[in-house]
């Protein structure tokens, strides 16, 4: 059976308001029960156990008890199931109810000593419990009965009904005086009792059984019943070494990984207020400089005081008295203390007196009733004590136990203090080495070696490649329109990218390998055992691979690619020569068309040469008006009527003659003078269509002969976009109808608000939208379906391959029926045959553009070209012959 030992004592009137009114309750329900058993019978008549023995059994049942502890009180187990099933079957209800209420009310009161508030809530307890088993008991078995199989259930099942109540009870004053519940101890305890509970009983079936039998006999259960008593203390006693062991490892484990003092004795703190099962814990640290003393203390108080200054003259003095102890002190508020202190102070104690006034002073001061106290030494003085105080409860005293395992504890402290004061000095000084280390050779965004550690390291590997014969390598990684990505999401959205892409180009490397950001959107990789140019290779191609990959970035999908140099370190003799020899083969990357690697080969430095001058004619043939604007028809494939035209830039170079864009645009973009080309063409293309609508014949419902201008995302990310194009429109007096702007399929696809809202803006003036390159990106029917475009553009790469490659066929076939479904105009770019152009029309294309229909040519071609239809209406041929 189970009963509380909950503290009263120390908890104020009302805290306690609650676990009295529970006791009262749990009293009435008692006297309740015993009015209704009083009933003088019982139930096997053959042999009758008088109350005066059935109350001793319950006296030494109560009196040899094993307890599990909680932080404020504990679970007593006892075998009281023995003699509350002997009295089931060989008593009267009232006489099992007054030697119960006899014996063990002697047992806690005089053996145990509880105060009133205890012994009233055990008795009433036991009363209930024991009423519940004989309820139970009388509705499963009739009047004079055997004792036998069923007997035995009945028996088992009501001595376990009861002592489950008893346990509820115990476990709900425990909760009442705590007011938390320790979840994990109360299961345990649940779980003890079921064991202990199950064994008492079917001991005392044992004994019942015995005793129908043969009565002389009962004293054989002597030795099975001490053994099973003892089994109980010796688990209990195993399981709290066992929570020894675990506390010293966790202290050790606090005093060791702590960075910080102050936070590792806070913690080691609260472990001990939870071992020693105290509601304080405190510790007192002597500065080695001789300063203030310094105190940290838990309580259940307040809020923890650590590291505050002592200045309580009753501490000071205390502090005093303990710089002397040679071991810890076991205190108790008392007059006088008991023979068991008195013991323990003789035998771990040092020999010299403490005063009981200065001892009642510092524990009154320190709002405890009992403690232990003990010094803290180091090699030459003492530096500080440890003190574990106030344990509520039955057994709140101090044991032998306590004293050994808070010595032990004070030691592990004191070791702590006296070495870790320069360990952690020591380690302050490598966490600042370590974080300015980090800070000076490691970008903060991305966490990766920056320029510094990148070209020092290089130096290191050079110069060992060198001395070895071997050969490492370089990787110059620059993101492609990076800068897009910042002018469009801005620039969170671009550090997010940049750390993104920076785990892409780690997760493809070696461990060997050594990455780095140098700055802005370029990276760099050091191949250290480069032992052919294939393995730099298949790095370069494993992270252009990975980039490919869509990377989500504020919710958005962004489309990235990288050009990558390569350049190995033969015929290399400084680190900075390396670097600069793979920078120009990444600049060729991008030359070349972007997304790709190359390799360095010397004669690029003439191809960088040649392209810095690029970019300088690029600066002066704005100003000189060099730029020109052709024009491509496009066509209706069912009639072969144009209906529109492509606005495409041309440079007219003073030296090198007409240049086509893919020669330059990609120059003008790093260098942003596409900015200005963009708004030339713009203003030129609207200044033209107006005059070319006057040689077309329009029908009702029928779009006007309209212009189309290619946007590049620098030009789409300028804010104010469509201020320009109004501007244009608006100078040449045009239906916004008659402007067609053609947009990427991965610019329009980023999905940013900011994308989204300028493409409502340009719909909502009026222009039409053509979403160019369509198939090469990664276009669904729910992105197109939020997109406000008017035509999709499919790639001339599809085009060239629709009449000879049966795969494509069908995948076009899928992007003109997409655009149908959609209610989009379809428009084929690269159409340079009639067999395209009728396979096109067969599958259901409405608009063809390419050199099957005509060249791009200055804007009076393309005003002669509609002069001529104009005059062939009667008799249209599908490819009309342009003018040489």
């Amino acid at each position: 059976m189970t009963e509380t030992s909950a503290p009263a004592q120390t908890r104020s009137h009302s805290d306690l308001v609650p676990l009295r009114a529970f006791v009262g309750a749990l009293v009435l329900l008692a006297v309740g029960g015993l009015a209704l058993l009083w009933p003088d019978d019982q139930i096997v008549a053959r042999f009758h156990l008088p109350w005066y023995g059935l109350a001793l059994l319950f006296y030494l049942a109560e009196t040899c008890l094993v307890h599990l502890h909680f932080r404020r009180g504990a679970h007593s187990f006892s075998m009281s199931e023995v003699p509350l099933v002997l009295g089931l079957f060989f008593a009267t209800p009232r006489e099992v109810l007054l030697s119960q209420l006899i014996g063990c009310g002697l047992a806690l009161a005089v053996q145990r000593r509880q105060n009133p508030v205890k012994v009233i809530f055990n008795l009433a307890n036991f009363t209930l419990t024991s009423a519940i088993a004989i309820v139970v008991l009388r509705a499963l078995l009739p009047e004079h009965a055997h004792i036998g199989l069923h007997s035995w259930g009945a028996a088992a099942l009501a001595a376990v009904s009861g002592t489950f109540l008893g346990c509820i009870n115990v476990s709900a004053a425990i909760f009442l005086s705590e007011r938390r519940a320790d979840v994990g101890r109360l299961l345990y305890a649940f779980g003890m009792f079921f064991a202990s509970a199950l064994t008492n009983v079917s001991l005392g079936l044992i004994a019942a059984t015995i005793v129908d039998f043969r009565p002389a006999a009962a004293w054989l259960l002597i030795i099975p019943t001490a053994t099973v008593f003892l089994a109980y203390r010796a688990y209990l006693r195993e399981r709290e070494k066992h929570e020894i062991l675990e506390f010293l490892y966790s202290a050790n484990r606090i005093l060791t990984q702590h960075p910080e003092l102050e936070a590792a004795l806070a913690a080691l703190l609260n472990e001990a207020r939870r071992m020693f099962r105290t509601e304080t814990a405190e510790a007192i640290i002597a500065p080695p400089d001789g300063g203030r003393l310094l105190r940290i203390r838990l309580d259940g108080h307040g809020e923890p005081r650590l590291m505050e200054a002592v200045t309580d003259p009753v501490v000071l003095a205390w502090w005093e008295r303990m710089t002397t102890a040679n071991g810890p002190l076991v205190l108790q508020y008392a007059a006088k203390r008991p023979r068991k202190q008195r013991f323990l102070a003789r035998l771990f104690h040092d020999s010299a007196d403490t005063s009981p006034s200065l001892e009642h002073e510092y524990l009154e001061h320190e709002r405890v009733r009992n403690a232990i106290v003990a010094p803290l030494r180091g090699e030459t003085r003492p530096i500080g004590m440890l003190m574990v105080g106030d344990r509520p409860g039955e057994g709140a005293s101090f044991g032998g136990q306590d004293v050994r395992l808070f010595e032990a504890l004070a030691n592990h402290v004191s070791v702590a203090l006296e070495n870790g004061r320069l360990e952690q000095s020591l380690a302050q000084l490598r966490e600042l080495e370590q974080k300015l280390t980090q800070l000076a050779f490691h970008d903060p965004l991305t966490g990766l070696a920056n320029r510094a550690l990148f070209s020092e390291r290089l130096s290191q590997v050079l110069a060992k490649a060198k001395a070895e014969g071997r050969t490492c390598a370089v990787l110059f990684i620059d993101l492609d329109d990076f800068k897009t990505v910042n002018d469009t999401l801005g620039h969170d959205a671009g550090d997010e990218l940049l750390c993104a892409v920076a785990e892409r180009i780690t997760g493809c490397l070696r461990p060997s390998d050594q990455p780095a950001r140098l700055g802005g959107d370029e990276f760099a990789v050091i191949i250290e055992d480069a032992l052919s140019t294939q393995a730099a290779e298949r790095i370069a191609a494993r992270i252009t691979e990975q980039l490919r990959a869509p990377i989500s970035v504020h919710g958005c999908e962004l489309h990235i690619r990288a050009s990558i140099g390569i350049a190995t370190s033969q015929g290399v003799q400084t680190a900075d020569e390396l670097l600069r020899n793979a920078d120009l083969a990444m600049y060729m990357a991008k030359a070349d068309g972007k997304g790709r690697y190359r390799w360095f080969r010397p004669s690029m430095r003439t191809a960088v040469v040649s392209r810095h001058q690029l970019k300088s004619d690029l600066e002066r043939a704005a100003e000189r008006g060099e730029f020109q604007v052709h024009y491509q028809p496009i066509v209706d494939l069912r009639t072969g009527r144009p209906v529109a035209a492509e606005a495409l830039v041309r440079w007219v170079h003073p030296e090198r003659g007409l240049l086509f864009p893919e020669t330059f645009i990609s120059e003008a973009e790093n260098s942003g003078i596409i900015n200005e080309i963009g708004r030339l063409v713009l203003r030129h293309a609207c200044a033209h269509v107006g005059g070319w609508q006057q040689h077309v014949e329009r029908k009702p419902g029928e779009p006007p002969f309209a212009v189309a201008v290619n946007l590049s995302p620098a030009q789409f990310a300028q804010p104010d976009l469509v201020a320009q194009i109004d501007e244009a429109v608006e100078a040449a007096g045009i239906d916004p109808n008659s402007l067609i702007l053609e947009i990427t399929e991965t610019m329009m696809l980023q999905g940013s608000d900011r994308v989204l809202r300028t493409l409502d803006l340009l719909s909502g003036f009026g222009v039409r939208l053509a979403m160019d390159d369509f198939g090469t990106g990664y276009a669904s029917l729910a992105s197109l379906r939020k997109l406000p475009i008017d035509i999709i553009k499919i790639a001339k790469t599809f085009t060239d391959d629709i009449t000879g490659n049966e795969e494509k066929s069908p995948f076009v076939r899928a992007m003109i029926e997409l655009g149908e479904a959609l209610g989009l105009v379809t428009l084929a770019e690269g159409v340079e045959t009639a067999q395209q152009a009728r396979e096109l029309e067969r599958l259901g294309c409405r608009l063809g553009q390419g050199y099957h229909f005509a060249r791009p040519v200055p804007s009076a071609g393309i005003e002669l070209l509609l002069q001529r239809y104009a005059e062939q209406q009667a008799g249209l041929a599908k490819v009309i012959a342009f003018p040489a």
